[in-house]
């Protein structure tokens, strides 16, 4: 909230985290992330590499990791709320929702998804070409990353990229796909009956 009276912000901070911590059906919550995020991929597809934000292992798959787990466990965990998602990865790593290495993993791509997504803001106007980009702009992105040179950014970055991807395919896809498999089968065993 921005701004209202003091009683007004206490009650829809009580609504907004009475809606958080509600108990949800695991299993219709994971299939309604996967179908959100394969919606959202197919009308913002990445044009490279470096649109950090809808790049598969992206920016867009660390938040959807993560509101999946703060919606996942906050009825049991509420301390996983927090606004700041590097927070919430480290609340989630310090909760066992997630291993220590893997919270670790999502929040340094978190971080390096953030610096290059902001230097690319600050640094370049229209439609982004690698090729056009000048060799200070190649250096700052290079330490906005905290990378010894541009070449290491392009090497980091698809680490990163492959490392979240597969977090999101084992955490998400993965059980989703699991899951409209069973109730496909399910569903073919009732009308065979």
């Amino acid at each position: 909230m921005v701004t209202g009276a003091p009683r007004l912000q206490t009650a829809i901070r009580q609504v907004v985290r009475r809606t958080l911590t509600a108990k949800r059906d695991p299993a219709k919550l994971i299939a309604d992330v996967a179908d959100m995020r394969e919606r959202l991929a197919a009308h913002h597809r990445a044009q490279s590499g470096w649109d950090v934000k809808h790049r598969r292992g992206g920016l867009v798959d660390v938040e959807f990791i993560t509101q999946y787990l703060q919606l996942r466990w906050a009825h049991d965990h509420p301390e996983i709320l927090r606004t700041n998602l590097g927070q919430a990865l480290e609340q989630a790593g310090a909760l066992g929702l997630l291993t220590l290495a893997d919270a670790d993993t999502l929040h340094r791509a978190w971080q390096l998804w953030s610096s290059v997504q902001q230097t690319l803001r600050l640094t370049f106007e229209g439609d982004f070409r690698e090729k056009a980009l000048t060799d200070r702009v190649r250096q700052l992105l290079a330490e906005a990353a905290q990378c010894g040179d541009f070449s290491d950014l392009k090497t980091i970055m698809t680490i990163r990229a492959d490392e979240v991807s597969a977090l999101y395919r084992d955490l998400i896809d993965g059980p989703a796909r699991t899951l409209r498999h069973a109730q496909q089968a399910a569903e073919e065993q009732k009308n065979e009956s």
